[in-house]
């Protein structure tokens, strides 16, 4: 399944990985997720950014979490 990150989506990662990191880099981002426990991988076009999940239920738990 793949979603597009709104930006309220963004914004939450974005603030929690400074939070932990005490800096951001897009780039890092999928590995961060993935240990926080989500088999993801990152898409972008030349606008937007996408999630893809690997299972369904991934996604409930990930919006649950971030939204």
């Amino acid at each position: 399944m793949i979603i597009k990150l709104q930006s309220t989506l963004l914004e939450n990662i974005i603030n929690k990985f400074q939070d932990e990191n005490g800096y951001f880099v897009w780039d890092e981002v999928p590995g961060w997720l993935r240990a926080h426990g989500y088999n993801v991988k990152m898409l972008t076009d030349d606008e937007l950014f996408y999630i893809e999940f690997e299972q369904d239920t991934e996604y409930s738990k990930f919006l649950l979490e971030w939204a």
